[in-house]
């Protein structure tokens, strides 16, 4: 085992952060910062809702394309 020091603030933003995911500090460093995973399901829902929640908030308002959209209609003018 590695042992890693850190400062007190970094320490406690590292408990508070993996407290808010509801994880170990040691889960915490594992998945978010070195990105592995365990096999565990229930960390891969929370990668999977992290992600999802980081798409929706790159949505706009705004219109959408229709339904039957195709490459065609982009390309209508052309042969």
């Amino acid at each position: 085992m590695t042992t890693i020091k850190l400062n007190d603030t970094t320490a406690k933003a590292l408990a508070e952060a993996a407290q808010s995911q509801q994880m170990s500090v040691e889960e915490f460093v594992r998945l978010r910062v070195l990105g592995e995973q365990n096999g565990s399901s229930a960390a891969d829902e929370a990668s999977k809702v992290d992600f999802d929640s980081e798409l929706n908030s790159l949505l706009f308002p705004g219109p959408t394309l229709p339904a039957d959209f195709s490459r065609a209609d982009i390309y209508s003018d052309h042969e």
